[in-house]
């Protein structure tokens, strides 16, 4: 304080000391840190007569703890950036020299890829994206460590591939630990790898004999993925219109069948979201004769039904049993023993002609892989 007279007035002036302040520095060169990192501590040393501090922090950066003191806890959100830390001491003469700028790297958050779906047979690839330096990586299917093999490579580095894929890779829970990276250690989320199929036909459709005027149904079934189904006779798409009903779907329906409609070229293509289409067997419609009465044949619950029995010009059999289609074989013997027809069952209606057999008795056996399954008598008119 200092005293200054004017005559008898005696004025005081009172000066406060201002200290200037110093610059300082931080120990280290360069610091590396993670999006969505948090308690990042930076600190310098106490700054002489500061009251105060004041923080400049890169974008993306918040601090949380020991504002307007040299010792700061900073938090970093998920789209920080990179930039630079410096700080400068304050007290009421003003602010000092800041510190000499402190690069901070902002390594970004690892990436993995997202779910995919692709067709058995393709080949498909996970990758993830990692920043930092020396990253070690390790894909896995749920907690078991994918190894290199078969169909699979790349299991310990950055790009995951399957070559061809399978079926049996499909899962919901393919992730990769990823080292020295952002996250560090981090087990990044769960990646799906779908596997869809080429159509297959489980069940062929199979011939049918009706009567005339009522309804028949030929029916598929397949698995795959994405099914679409055309029903064709022969090489030439079927509508829905008329008698003809569900062309497009897994079951065509014919009501009423006519003489018009039966064929022996019905058959059904599926295609899906995968390659290649499926086609089915071809399969035939046929009609009894006029007249022909199924409660008045030879059924007796056997796989067959002979009509009509006397014969003249021509017999029918007439599979009671689809199952007995194929691999079947027909024998017909005259009477002294003598084989006179041996011809496989491959239809559901099977006629013969029989202009050339002499009037008499005749016997027939049906044999399916060696066994006898049907026989007995035939008369010739």
């Amino acid at each position: 304080m200092k005293k200054i007279l004017f005559g008898n007035l005696k004025l005081f002036f009172l000066f406060a000391a201002c200290f200037f302040i110093q610059q300082v520095s931080f120990s280290q060169t360069s610091f590396n840190v993670c999006q969505g990192q948090t308690g990042v501590v930076y600190c310098v040393p106490v700054i002489t007569d500061a009251t105060d501090y004041l923080w400049t922090l890169p974008d993306g950066a918040t601090i949380t703890a020991g504002a307007n003191t040299h010792t700061i806890i900073v938090n970093f959100s998920t789209d920080a950036i990179s930039g630079i830390v410096s700080v400068q001491g304050i007290n009421s003469c003003g602010a000092g020299t800041a510190s000499a700028d402190f690069p901070v790297t902002v390594n970004a958050l690892s990436i993995a890829s997202d779910n995919q779906i692709v067709c058995a047979g393709s080949s498909a690839l996970f990758s993830v994206t990692a920043s930092g330096t020396g990253q070690t990586y390790q894909w896995r299917r749920g907690n078991v460590n994918l190894i290199n093999g078969g169909n699979i490579s790349g299991t310990t580095s950055a790009l995951l591939t399957f070559n061809p894929v399978s079926i049996d890779d499909a899962a919901p829970d393919y992730n990769v630990i990823v080292t020295g990276a952002c996250p560090l250690n981090d087990t990044l989320k769960n990646i799906c790898l779908g596997v869809n199929m080429p159509p297959e036909i489980t069940t062929e459709p199979f011939s049918q004999i009706v009567y005339a005027e009522s309804s028949v149904d030929f029916f598929v079934t397949a698995i795959g993925s994405g099914l679409t189904y055309q029903w064709r006779k022969g090489t030439l798409d079927l509508i829905d219109g008329g008698n003809i009903s569900g062309a497009t779907t897994d079951i065509l329906t014919i009501n009423p069948a006519n003489i018009s409609d039966t064929a022996s070229n019905y058959n059904v293509v599926i295609s899906g979201t995968c390659f290649p289409i499926s086609n089915s067997v071809e399969v035939s419609l046929s009609m009894y004769p006029t007249g022909f009465n199924v409660l008045s044949a030879e059924i007796n619950n056997n796989p067959f039904i002979i009509y009509p029995n006397p014969f003249t010009t021509s017999i029918h059999f007439i599979i009671n049993d689809v199952s007995q289609i194929n691999e079947t074989v027909l024998m017909i013997y005259n009477a002294l023993g003598a084989e006179v027809i041996n011809t496989s069952i491959t239809k559901p209606l099977t006629s013969l002609k029989t202009v050339n057999f002499v009037p008499g008795i005749y016997f027939y056996k049906i044999i399916k892989d060696g066994t006898i399954i049907q026989s007995g008598k035939l008369i010739s008119l």
